[in-house]
């Protein structure tokens, strides 16, 4: 994938969102992309991650194992998904739970390694990215009370 589809793709993207076409391009070249077929395992639940990730196209299963082992599907993510994101904001993140591709997926990979050199070189940029993953982890949070309340 070019630099000029990655920057197209990254528009769609909430925590690029805030990012001026320089700042794009700074990311942009920083991106990795990859491919999962379908059934593939992007990672386990407790597993280190270093990773955090965007769903580009496909559609990936949340699976989290109950006290007795049993694996239950706790959601679905498909395009425009941000996978990951304690990646970026915990020293040692483990895995919450396991991601499964129930088709074949496109993805946006951003590793914390590299997260953190941006940082250093690109402050501002950092910062953006940051502030969109406290937006997204807002909003889920919200639709996690509501559907919480909701059931009471």
């Amino acid at each position: 994938m070019d630099l000029t589809e990655k920057k197209g793709l990254m528009m769609e993207v909430p925590i690029f969102d805030q990012l001026s076409p320089d700042e794009q391009e700074i990311v942009a070249k920083r991106l990795d992309v990859s491919n999962l077929g379908k059934g593939e395992v992007l990672f386990k639940e407790g597993s280190l991650g270093n990773t955090l990730y965007y769903l580009i196209s496909g559609k990936m299963e949340v699976h989290k194992a109950s006290m007795d082992g049993k694996q239950t599907v706790l959601s679905t993510f498909s395009r425009g998904s941000i996978i990951g994101e304690q990646a970026l904001l915990e020293l040692e993140p483990r895995r919450g739970a396991t991601m499964v591709a129930v088709e074949d997926c496109r993805l946006f990979l951003l590793n914390r390694n590299v997260f953190d050199d941006m940082v250093n070189d690109y402050p501002r940029v950092g910062v953006a990215i940051l502030r969109g993953v406290g937006r997204m982890l807002s909003e889920r949070l919200r639709t996690i009370s509501g559907r919480f309340a909701d059931s009471n």
